[in-house]
């Protein structure tokens, strides 16, 4: 104990002669703990902690793998996503999201930058969520015209809409593009689990109408691999009996 305190009130003494080193060893230190604690919260969440969704053992992430790197996982294609859908014969469904950040705006307030996903119809449904307020996105809702529907977080609604009951059905802008808020989701929904949660999810009716003027939506695009699937066992499948 007493070598203990020597060494501590040695290690005072040099920092109090150089301020200027103590502050940045401070901080380097309360940047890497800061660091550190965020990354565990998040590998805790995702691989240690059961996933926060109902038989959440049924669940599982699907990955391409390329010839030319068959160790490393690869992002799908639409195409390539449908059928596998269309195809497979272990998962009773399969959805397929990726993120995005979107400019919403909606009458009297200011532009605001939000995190969000684009996602297939069936991501809720795979998840074995439902809405909160209002549902969540219906079969039909993946082209454009029928598709340009939103789901929001509660966190977004209470904030930005001021927990307004009559939420359901506004039409607000996703990148100066109109789409109708049709859900708000329960307050603890989070996926694509992050350390800062969606909050809005919008069909890939978005994707679509992203092309430009003459452009090939990247929906069509067999080599555009942009896309996450997660996909729901069958029952009395597993994993391993699944690969």
């Amino acid at each position: 104990m007493d070598t203990w305190l020597q060494d501590l009130r040695y290690s005072l003494r040099v920092l109090l002669k150089a301020p200027g080193f103590a502050c940045a060893a401070i901080l380097t230190l309360a940047l890497g703990l800061g660091a550190n604690t965020a990354i565990f919260s998040v590998i805790n969440t995702v691989l240690l902690s059961p996933l926060p969704f109902p038989q959440s053992k049924e669940l599982m992430a699907v990955e391409s793998r390329s010839v030319r790197n068959p160790t490393g996982a690869e992002a799908v294609s639409y195409p390539d996503f449908l059928d596998w859908k269309n195809g497979n014969k272990v998962f009773q469904s399969m959805a397929a999201y990726h993120t995005a950040t979107f400019t919403l705006t909606n009458p009297g307030t200011d532009a605001m930058s939000v995190q969000g996903v684009v996602a297939t119809p069936d991501l809720f449904s795979v998840l074995g969520v439902t809405a909160r307020k209002g549902r969540t996105f219906g079969p039909q809702e993946e082209t454009p015209g029928t598709g340009s529907v939103a789901v929001i977080s509660d966190r977004l609604w209470r904030e930005r809409f001021a927990g307004d009951s009559s939420v359901i059905g506004k039409v607000v802008s996703l990148d100066s593009r109109p789409f109708t808020i049709v859900g708000v989701m329960e307050p603890n929904f989070n996926f694509p689990i992050q350390q800062d949660p969606p909050q809005i999810w919008a069909t890939v009716a978005y994707d679509i109408l992203d092309a430009g003027s003459g452009e090939q939506p990247i929906t069509t695009q067999r080599g555009a691999h942009y896309l996450h699937v997660v996909a729901r066992l069958r029952p009395q499948l597993t994993p391993r009996g699944a690969g």
